[in-house]
């Protein structure tokens, strides 16, 4: 005679995870999101320096390219124009500023490329801060009100002057008195401490001359 032994059931383990599996889950969750984030912030950094330089670079380009227009056309009168410049008045005319402030730069000359018909322009350049205390180049035209045109520049200076003869002089040396100039050589200081120099050859170099030049 057998007798029927009671069957063993195995214990079935509960669905879901247990809480040692849920804290290695959120550990890696952790460490994940923080690689991710770390990737996202040096993009965003990468990025916003990439624009800040394209933004700097692109102002050092129009900056130097609106002094470089007029300041090079100093004394031009066309090709068989009848406009003539008045009688002493200065075609290129740069005044210096005190120790550690700003030059002024004015040049008149013949604009018969964009106006028509051609007319005489007298152009003056220089730095100062607007309302806002930031700085700005500024230019003006004839006796009208000066505008700004380039934000950021925080310093305009001659630093020297070419001579037909190839010689580089000093604005402020006497020797450079009444004599004809062919460049100037101009250093435009940028307000987050850049300073860029930059040659502007004269249109009409036997023209032109430092005629208003004060320490």
């Amino acid at each position: 005679m057998s007798v029927a032994l009671p069957r063993r059931h195995r214990s079935r383990r509960p669905a879901g995870f247990t809480l040692l599996e849920l804290l290695l889950a959120l550990t890696l969750l952790g460490m994940l999101l923080l690689v991710f984030g770390r990737v996202l912030i040096s993009s965003y950094r990468a990025s916003q320096l990439g624009s800040e330089l394209f933004e700097r670079d692109l102002l050092r380009k129009v900056a130097t390219d609106v002094v470089r227009y007029d300041v090079r056309l100093a004394g031009y009168l066309g090709s068989g124009s009848p406009v003539t410049m008045a009688a002493g008045l200065p075609t290129l005319a740069v005044e210096r500023g005190r120790v550690g402030d700003s030059d002024e730069i004015q040049v008149r000359y013949l604009e018969d490329r964009y106006l028509e018909p051609p007319r005489l322009r007298e152009i003056t350049f220089s730095v100062a801060k607007d309302s806002r205390n930031v700085y700005n180049l500024y230019r003006r035209e004839g006796s009208g009100r000066r505008q700004p045109a380039v934000a950021g520049v925080s310093g305009l200076t001659v630093v020297g002057v070419l001579t037909p003869s190839g010689a580089v002089l000093d604005p402020l040396e006497e020797s450079l008195l009444h004599r004809r100039v062919t460049a100037l050589v101009i250093e435009l200081t940028f307000s987050w401490g850049e300073a860029v120099s930059f040659v502007v050859p004269l249109e009409m170099p036997q023209v032109p001359v430092i005629s208003r030049v004060t320490p």
